[in-house]
């Protein structure tokens, strides 16, 4: 453990970055900075004093950010002689991280993988986003709801708890996945009013299922098996119809030693690059917008087009 003797006042963060970027590789780092909490209202930055100290303040906000940056863990501060506190940051094993696993779709997303821990809707991001954007869909009585690439059904779970009880009791749910793990345990996990299908997306033309008021696909169109920009067109005039409300879900964000951290990565990208996601991004609401859908988008860790 590095000794808490580092101590930051008057720093620029270029050169705390700069300090904290060169230290030995370490389980965790210790350094001091000016208790956040003894100002309110001011900026990054700002040169205050205490006493004979002056120190330039930094929120908690920027010690979060800045340990993301470096590939820590923010843990709890610590006080230490006012006006201190120590800042400790866990090292995160990189290699720890679902997006490395190889293997067949079981492997990778079945209920035995490192994917099954992560649960989308504990993330506060994703949870108000997702549900802002199910609610511009006006949920009502007797909707059907198609959801793609479902997994173990996370996404539809939430219904439960945005809808009152009259309507979701009549709402029809189809949950779509080719890892055969993760339906069966999504069909013992929901009620009757819930249907679900293995199958691969690319096989959609054979499906026999009807049409929907609400299409929902969270981390699907992306994927490089897939060929979304091709399938994305006929399986909205199949299985939509005038009023149909939709809901896509692209990933800008990695899961590091279970940590959830800013920026999808990129081959041959050491820092998240945006040029394929926000081609995505324009390419999708374009299509929609010519479809007639009013389009919005939303998000952080997941970007959200929802199209109403």
């Amino acid at each position: 453990m590095i000794n808490s003797n580092l101590r930051f006042t008057t720093e620029t963060m270029w050169e705390i970055y700069q300090k904290l970027q060169s230290l030995p590789p370490k389980e965790r780092i210790v350094f001091e900075v000016i208790n956040p909490d003894l100002e309110s209202k001011t900026f990054n930055g700002e040169v205050k004093k205490i006493g004979n100290i002056s120190y330039r303040y930094r929120s908690h906000k920027a010690w979060i950010d800045l340990a993301e940056i470096l590939n820590f863990q923010y843990l709890t501060p610590e006080k230490s002689d006012f006006p201190f506190i120590k800042i400790h940051y866990q090292n995160l094993d990189i290699q720890n991280s679902w997006h490395l696993k190889k293997g067949s779709l079981e492997e990778r997303y079945g209920t035995q993988s490192l994917f099954a821990r992560i649960n989308k809707l504990e993330e506060p991001n994703f949870l108000a986003e997702y549900t802002e954007s199910l609610q511009k869909c006006s949920i009502s009585k007797g909707m059907r709801i198609l959801a793609l690439g479902v997994n173990r059904g996370d996404e539809l779970a939430i219904f439960k708890d945005i809808c009152s009880p009259n309507v979701y009791k009549t709402l029809n749910f189809v949950g779509i996945d080719a890892v055969e793990s993760s339906i069966l345990q999504a069909r013992k996990r929901f009620s009757k009013n819930h249907s679900w299908i293995i199958s691969n997306i690319n096989n959609w033309s054979s499906w026999d299922i009807g049409k929907f008021d609400i299409l929902i696909a969270i981390g699907v169109l992306h994927s490089t098996s897939l060929s979304g920009k091709n399938i994305l067109t006929p399986l909205l005039k199949k299985f939509l119809h005038s009023n149909s409300k939709i809901v896509l879900g692209f990933p800008n964000s990695r899961y590091i030693d279970g940590e959830i951290k800013f920026g999808a990565k990129s081959k041959n990208y050491k820092k998240p690059e945006w040029s394929l996601l926000l081609k995505d991004i324009g390419y999708y609401r374009r299509l929609l917008f010519r479809q007639g859908f009013n389009v919005t988008v939303t998000g952080k860790y997941y970007l959200f087009i929802t199209g109403i």
